[in-house]
């Protein structure tokens, strides 16, 4: 563990969140034992992440101070055929916080907004820390073929 200063905003799309929970993944597991070949290292771990919205960059109109949130971690271009696509999960430039850039094992992460969901503050911080896991399960049930109704997504 290392003492870090709070991060600034990198741009005016970005906010800064306060950590509140993060999940611990199979593929940080591995990350920690070096044996996941897409973790660059040094890096701060954590793509579950969950907290509250602290400041907000003046382009930024879907979040406010205050906010209850929930950390997309995958960064994608936006630019290559399957980014076009709506499927940012396959990106030709996909990095992922956590992985390939910095995650949320941190007090303060600085993160785009476009990153960034607000969710109900009802849900309790180890309640939603598991949404990001929650969304991988429920994206593979729904895909064509899925042998698995027991959920109806429409």
């Amino acid at each position: 563990m290392v003492e870090r200063p709070i991060p600034d905003l990198p741009d005016q799309k970005s906010v800064l969140m306060k950590v509140r929970a993060v999940g611990i993944c199979g593929s940080d597991v591995h990350g920690y034992h070096g044996s996941l070949a897409t973790f660059v290292y040094p890096r701060v771990f954590g793509h579950e992440v969950v907290g509250e919205i602290v400041s907000v960059g003046c382009q930024v109109r879907h979040l406010a101070v205050g906010d209850h949130a929930v950390m997309d971690p995958v960064m994608s271009c936006g630019y290559c055929r399957a980014c076009r696509n709506k499927r940012q999960n396959v990106c030709a430039q996909l990095r992922c916080m956590g992985v390939g850039a910095e995650g949320g094992c941190a007090e303060y992460i600085a993160l785009p907004a476009a990153n960034v969901l607000k969710i109900p503050t009802e849900i309790p911080w180890r309640e939603a820390v598991l949404i990001e896991p929650y969304t991988i399960a429920a994206q593979i049930i729904s895909q064509p073929g899925s042998q698995n109704h027991a959920f109806n997504f429409s």
